[in-house]
């Protein structure tokens, strides 16, 4: 199998997102592992989501692995 791009995962997602939101009831979406996913009308977000990560794979960026808290109350 050759692998495939994040920019070629993302214009197939927003195709089937595209697909959906004119009324096709099931469209099928391969991940960056070469699985099939299918989404229905009630898991758009689902697919929203996926596009808005392959958006950031995309364009470099990765989500944080971690989140510091820096506050003014705490332990003296």
């Amino acid at each position: 199998m050759v692998p495939v791009s994040a920019s070629e995962r993302l214009s197939e997602a927003r195709d089937a997102l595209h697909r959906l939101s004119v009324g096709e009831s099931v469209v099928e979406v391969r991940d960056q592992s070469g699985e099939s996913i299918r989404y229905f009308p009630t898991t758009m977000r689902a697919l929203e989501r996926y596009i808005a990560s392959l958006e950031r794979e995309v364009a470099g960026r990765r989500p944080p692995l971690s989140i510091h808290f820096r506050t003014s109350k705490g332990i003296s």
